[in-house]
């Protein structure tokens, strides 16, 4: 009963969808609603690590400070302001910076007068005051610390690996930004931990306000504090001489990466989705910026300040890997209030590098809305085969989005059903600008091209030549495995997975699946044979891993360092295999970080000589050493296998066939294929280059990467439904109720039907 109801609910959200789609894209008429917010792109700088403070100053100019490096390597901090009607930035080097090695943060007061969270030389930590273009230090002893005396803030900073920000700790309480208030005053902001506000002069403590703030959820007007509950749920409104809560209105995606403001209209804030108002004494939050029509949107940026423009507008900096826009924000009656024109994506899941495409899109075509939907919604609990069946039913009618995202769905019917538009003259002309020719046959038939991926990620094998030459199968890998029991070192490296509750038998299922699900369906007798290897393997596997101790890490997170909201989760087997505790490893090559790692522990340099030596503890030879191992790296079982991502189709009865095209243009130009979303490597030749070269900075070379790259040309595409299949049965088989024989038949039974439609 709960999956017919599934079922039927996830039909009705999917026709919902289409239908809403099949009524968008009419000309714009006298019934068309106007007015909406626009954006205009004030300014770029490049070479910017941090920005600070954005706000107005007394004339109504957006002033804000921008954080770099000099060409000594020294800290380099400007202040930038934008001339009254526009203009060129006005930028002025700050020379008060000394010998400080770090800004956390910079806030300005009426009077001129500025406070400055920084870390520097021992004893100059802490907070300063600046005044006159001369920094003196502001006590706190309400912390336990007096830096007149000489002994600084004690403060502790560390670069954070998820939001790129500075933590300052002082007496056990982190510093996350400061506030500038006048009559001498300030406030601090403790990250997580309440705001406080002091007196300048002497520190003393004034008043505390119960608070979870971050710098950027902290705003004052006046003698109004605006802030974050204690509980995170809301925003809050204190008076600042009382103490006493004004308001508070909850907001269901507040999160440290929204940015909170005050003003004389009421209170506004920012985040991805958009940018919202709330007027003084409402309660209701008015999305006044469609984050998906702008900038706000993508991925690779990120909201580093906001603040309005004291006429109904907004300025916003939007801080990418090592760049900031300023951007404008205002509204303008003669633009409809959405887009005449509609672009419908569907995809079974998110993709950031197709919301960064699309990002892009909206930026060049203003005038038109991309409804990028997403079909598998966890929380509502339908299945792919629900969604999919339910989406093939309204395409093969003729309805649908104008662009499919092809992950998960099962290419070929859609190709032959005639579904996907013909995309070869397209790629041909892709191919000029750097798109690679044999990634594009992950999509291709017959000699014609039905689709075409955006991103690409590689499972590899690594090890000592002698043993990756050995492993051509899965049979191969268990058998090698399987002799290896008990020695030292073990061959293969432990997985992730190992001790969860169904264990490693999906691990190298994808690869395997192209022998699995064939064009007469399901080969039963192929996947008994995959499910005997893997239980071979994996209690192989079992049996020589110590479930806990012997250090064992199975995952490294590298998140993103700049604008970029992404992580990439890194796999530490081949730090394994160069200190000798595994012979073999095997993982799926994702992105940027994980190859550099890779290149960094089998071929990376210290002191210019290989990582990777060992003594012969022999007199032979005139250093004592032998050459690094023959480390060699190979696609797994060596048959150039390489899974596509975020591939996209043109649906062929779509509303907007030119602008789907447009959008793939796009989705596979420089401009989006050099942004790192860690989400694969790019399938432009160009951006790949330069992505490889920045990956193996560190390393002798690539190990042959980049030209494995070139010969990739056995695509992986892998059927949600027959995998979900696969899935179920994992308990039965890690637990023993189910043989391999049996759970084989099982995948054929739940399938059947869903394959013959």
């Amino acid at each position: 009963m709960k999956r017919i109801i599934c079922a039927a609910l996830s039909g009705i959200l999917v026709l919902g969808l289409l239908a809403g789609c099949s009524e968008a894209g009419g000309e714009a008429g006298e019934s068309t609603p106007m007015g909406r917010y626009i954006e205009e792109q004030t300014a770029v700088l490049e070479g910017i690590s941090r920005v600070l403070d954005l706000h107005l100053d007394s004339d109504g100019r957006p002033v804000f400070y921008v954080r770099g490096e000099g060409t000594d390597g020294a800290l380099r901090l400007e202040r930038c302001v934008l001339p009254a009607g526009g203009g060129d930035l006005e930028r002025t080097e700050q020379t008060w910076t000394g010998g400080l090695a770090g800004i956390r943060d910079i806030s300005e007061a009426s009077d001129g007068t500025a406070y400055v969270l920084a870390s520097g030389a021992e004893g100059q930590n802490g907070i300063y005051r600046l005044r006159g273009g001369a920094l003196e230090p502001v006590e706190l002893p309400e912390l336990g610390q007096d830096q007149a005396a000489g002994e600084g803030l004690a403060v502790q900073h560390a670069e954070s690996e998820v939001t790129g920000t500075v933590a300052f700790c002082a007496g056990g309480r982190f510093l996350s930004g400061v506030r500038a208030l006048d009559e001498g005053e300030l406030l601090v902001i403790f990250g997580g931990e309440g705001i406080s506000r002091y007196r300048s002069t002497d520190g003393h403590l004034l008043m505390e306000y119960p608070t979870q703030s971050y710098n950027s959820g902290a705003a004052v007007l006046g003698d109004t504090l605006l802030a974050v509950s204690a509980d995170g749920k809301e925003t809050v409104l204190y008076d600042l001489k009382t103490g006493r809560q004004t308001g508070g209105s909850i907001y269901d995606g507040l999160s440290f990466l929204t940015a909170l403001g005050l003003d004389d209209e009421g209170v506004y804030l920012g985040d991805a989705t958009g940018i919202y108002r709330q007027t003084a004494g409402g309660t209701i939050w008015e999305k006044l910026v469609d984050g998906e029509l702008t900038s706000l949107s993508m991925p690779t940026l990120s909201l580093s300040g906001l603040t309005s423009d004291g006429e109904g507008g907004f300025y916003a900096l939007l801080q990418g890997e090592d760049d900031v826009r300023l951007l404008h924000y205002s509204y303008d009656p003669d633009t409809p209030t959405l887009p005449d024109t509609e672009l419908v994506i569907f995809g079974l899941r998110d993709s950031d590098t197709i919301r960064q495409a699309i990002g892009e899109f909206q930026r060049s075509n203003p005038t038109v809305r991309v409804n990028f939907q997403v079909l598998l919604d966890e929380e509502l609990g339908a299945t792919a085969e629900d969604v999919i069946r339910t989406l093939n039913t309204e395409l093969m009618a003729g309805k649908g989005p104008d662009l499919l995202l092809l992950d998960g769905l099962n290419v070929d019917s859609y190709i032959e059903k005639g579904v996907l538009a013909d995309m070869t003259e397209q790629t041909r002309r892709l191919e000029e600008d750097g798109l690679m020719p044999n990634l594009t046959n992950a999509y291709c038939r017959d000699g014609r091209v039905y689709g075409v991926p955006a991103r690409f990620t590689v499972p590899v094998m690594m090890g000592e030549r002698e043993c990756v030459e050995q492993v051509r199968s899965l049979t191969d890998l268990a058998g090698l495995v399987e002799e290896g029991q008990g020695g030292e070192p073990a061959f293969l490296c432990p997985s992730a997975q190992l001790f969860g509750e169904t264990g490693m038998l999906m691990d190298y299922y994808d690869v395997c699946a192209g022998s699995i699900v064939t064009e007469k369906g399901v080969d039963q007798q192929a996947l008994e044979g995959y499910f005997a290897d893997m239980l071979r393997i994996q209690q192989a596997e079992r049996e020589n891993t110590p479930e806990l101790g012997d250090g064992v890490s199975f995952a490294i997170v590298v998140a993103a360092s700049g604008g970029g909201s992404g992580a990439e989760i890194l796999d530490p087997g081949s730090n394994r295999l160069s200190e000798g505790k595994a012979l073999f490893h095997v993982q799926e090559l994702a992105g940027q970080f994980s190859l550099e790692n890779i290149l960094t522990a089998l071929n990376g340099r210290e002191g210019g000589t290989p990582l990777v030596s060992y003594s012969t503890g022999g007199s032979g030879g005139n250093t004592g050493e032998k050459p690094a191992r023959d480390w060699t790296l190979d696609t797994l079982f060596g048959g150039n296998a390489y899974t596509p991502s975020s591939g996209v189709g043109i649906v062929s009865t779509g509303n907007q066939r030119e602008l789907a095209e447009s959008f793939v243009d796009m989705l596979l130009s420089r401009t989006v294929q050099d942004s790192y979303l860690y989400d694969g490597f790019p399938v432009n030749g160009g951006s790949l280059d330069a992505m490889v070269e920045q990956a193996a900075e560190n390393a002798e070379d690539d190990m042959g990467f980049r030209a494995l790259c070139d010969r990739l040309d056995a695509p992986i595409l892998s059927d949600q439904v027959v995998k979900e299949a696969v899935e179920r049965q994992l308990r039965g088989l890690s637990d023993g109720s189910l043989t391999p024989e049996q759970a084989a038949a099982n995948v054929m039974e739940k399938t059947r039907i869903y394959l013959a439609e």
